[in-house]
């Protein structure tokens, strides 16, 4: 991968406009160069290549049966047969580590600050790349993410803008001043949706986790569905959290937070 591929591609994510309602996000297009995102599509995982997520100990076993991953840079990417597991670990080395998580807090500093206060020279951060593959019927009510996630980046990988209604969707409570610390999923019946990222070809949606940062996925219904995404997390380090509140033991915490 040239140098020229990974600048323009830094470049984009510098120009990209924050929006701040109804949590701090953006949404990119075009992302990768023309050849790089042709490669990715090329390049996707066989289904017997990935983990379905309710073995791999990020979630509750047997949760989320629709959802599958392949977590980079570890002992997942030698399910991947060559070429496809060089290909991978070459993006994840040269576009999602250190360089990208340093470009995103100095994008989303005002609201790092924020958040973090006094503790923020007590933080270190460890970047998390995963492929993901969802299945007909998955979903993802309201939610935060974990209390210990930082940021969240979302590559899609659709062949073609067919599509679109299976993005991230962004949410406000209905009780305007409801907050979550993180980890229930929340009924959907308590929330608005006030905006739908649309799952287009070689684009991006990327936010910073608040107490108000609600996403998730309506149902996916349609017939032989599937939704493949780079998923791309900052994980905190160094400080001590507040205990996420109460729910069902599938819903909570670390184990109801895969990427939506």
């Amino acid at each position: 991968m040239s140098l020229g591929v990974e600048a323009q591609f830094f470049e984009k994510l510098e120009r990209a406009p924050i929006v701040p309602a109804p949590f701090p996000h953006f949404f990119l297009e075009n992302v990768f160069s023309d050849d790089l995102y042709s490669q990715m599509l090329g390049k996707l995982p066989a289904n017997d290549e990935l983990v379905p997520i309710g073995e791999t100990g990020l979630v509750t076993p047997g949760a989320y049966p629709e959802r599958s991953i392949l977590r980079l840079g570890g002992l997942d990417s030698k399910r991947l047969e060559e070429p496809r597991r060089e290909f991978w670990e070459g993006v994840a080395a040269n576009f999602l580590g250190a360089r990208l998580t340093s470009l995103m807090a100095e994008r989303f500093w005002p609201y790092v600050l924020e958040r973090f206060g006094e503790n923020l020279l007590k933080i270190r951060v460890a970047e998390q790349v995963k492929l993901v593959r969802d299945q007909t019927r998955y979903m993802l009510g309201p939610h935060t993410d974990a209390p210990h996630r930082l940021l969240t980046m979302l590559f899609y990988l659709p062949a073609d803008a067919g599509k679109t209604h299976l993005g991230t969707v962004l949410y406000e409570p209905k009780d305007k001043s409801f907050r979550c610390k993180g980890g229930p999923h929340h009924p959907r019946e308590l929330f608005d949706a006030v905006k739908s990222i649309p799952y287009r070809p070689n684009s991006v949606i990327a936010f910073l986790r608040t107490d108000n940062s609600f996403h998730g996925v309506e149902p996916v219904t349609d017939q032989d569905a599937q939704r493949d995404i780079l998923a791309y997390q900052v994980r905190i380090k160094g400080i001590t959290f507040e205990k996420p509140p109460a729910g069902d033991v599938a819903q909570a915490g670390e184990a109801a937070q895969p990427a939506p």
